[in-house]
């Protein structure tokens, strides 16, 4: 991806635009990051999330 580091300074309502350029890179490791709320009401989505990660994990 380019750039890879970009300084803005903007004030309060001010808006920007940036150009990106990303590029697919084969057999490059992807990491993966959640954010779960881990109470016992969520525990029937963390075993989703679990499974799902395995799974793509094999591919």
């Amino acid at each position: 991806m380019t750039p890879q580091e970009i300084a803005v300074n903007l004030r309060p309502g001010d808006k920007t635009t940036f150009q990106l350029q990303v590029r697919q890179v084969e057999d490059y490791p992807v990491d993966l990051y959640y954010l779960m709320d881990l109470s016992l009401s969520m525990k029937d989505d963390l075993d989703n999330i679990r499974s799902l990660g395995t799974k793509l994990a094999e591919e």
